[in-house]
């Protein structure tokens, strides 16, 4: 669980970085312009080793910051995932 919360925290980080103000705990909608949404993507992608496809690049796919958040959450534990079952 505490991996969860410090995940969800670099997240959240990596957003304020971009230059967006957010409360995690409000259901709000990500109001972001285009190069804060493709840094904060390319930003994703470097930190975690992770990629998005095409479809997920449309920011208008996430209604809100916390849906965006458990979206890119669950795509790292996928990878996580992945890369385990690759070394064993």
């Amino acid at each position: 669980m505490k991996e969860d919360i410090n995940l969800k925290e670099s997240i959240l980080g990596l957003i304020n970085d971009v230059g967006v103000d957010i409360d995690e705990n409000e259901e709000i909608r990500i109001e972001m312009d285009s190069l804060q949404f493709v840094a904060l993507i390319c930003d994703l992608e470097g930190t975690f080793d992770i990629v998005f496809s095409d479809e997920e690049l449309l920011p208008e796919k996430y209604q809100n910051i916390n849906e965006f958040i458990t979206y890119v959450e669950n795509k790292i534990i996928s990878q996580k995932m992945i890369l385990t079952q690759e070394t064993n």
